[in-house]
């Protein structure tokens, strides 16, 4: 699942040919697509995930990382078609990100 936001992140850097940029540039635009891509992660997961895995996301929310990541892991694999769902989700941010940031 994180790499999944790893790969686009990773594209969108080549696509858009950010590895140009100055490394601080570069650092802020990556920190930027990845937090917008993780953001689509934890919505998807939200909108598909029943009200008691929402109960345990909203307390590792309020943990550290590390909880709420493995919390993120076990309650995906519990939601049947999520990875699709994931996939379909960060693909249509891939094309509105490449989009918004080559006009």
């Amino acid at each position: 699942m994180q790499k999944t936001v790893e790969d686009y992140t990773q594209k969108l850097i080549e696509d858009l040919n950010l590895q140009k940029l100055s490394s601080t540039d570069q650092e802020k635009a990556i920190l930027k697509i990845r937090d917008h891509l993780q953001n689509t992660l934890l919505t998807v997961l939200v909108r598909t995930a029943n009200p008691e895995q929402k109960k345990g996301l909203e307390r590792a929310l309020a943990g550290d990382g590390q909880q709420l990541e493995q919390v993120i892991i076990d309650v995906s694999s519990e939601i049947p078609g999520f990875a699709q769902d994931l996939e379909d989700a960060l693909l249509l941010e891939y094309e509105n990100l490449k989009l918004a940031l080559n006009s």
